[in-house]
């Protein structure tokens, strides 16, 4: 038996700030309006993000996060996430993994002669 307050997630969370986007799927068939919020934790298996808006219980995202960590000089990656959603309450909404990749975002166009091929990812 726990005792109460004990941790029930079965995969570590880390705190991690990063910005993202997501589109709601319904029917099989996403959404074309994009929405944006940023990251509270990550586990191997979940996310918690804000704004806790009123996302329906398992409604499907998804989710594009500007990850942090870079090669080198290579240009940033996104990690591409569709989630089912557990839980959105005012403390967030908090959605199970059910599959993850990283790709890379498209290159803007060219750039002028001097200025910056790729932007940072933001922490929000």
């Amino acid at each position: 038996m726990r005792a109460f307050g004990e941790e029930r997630r079965v995969s570590e969370r880390f705190p991690i700030r990063m910005n993202f986007s997501y589109r709601l799927s319904s029917k099989g068939q996403v959404s074309a309006l994009d929405a944006s919020g940023c990251v509270v934790d990550i586990s191997s298996t979940g996310i918690l993000f804000s704004p806790g808006l009123s996302h329906p219980r398992d409604a499907v995202m998804v989710l594009s996060i500007d990850w942090p960590a870079r090669r080198d000089k290579a240009p940033p990656i996104r990690l591409s996430v569709l989630g089912m959603v557990v839980r959105s309450d005012d403390r967030g909404t908090a959605i199970r993994i059910l599959r993850h990749g990283f790709e890379e975002p498209m290159p803007p166009e060219a750039p002028e002669a001097g200025t910056a091929a790729w932007e940072e990812p933001q922490a929000c």
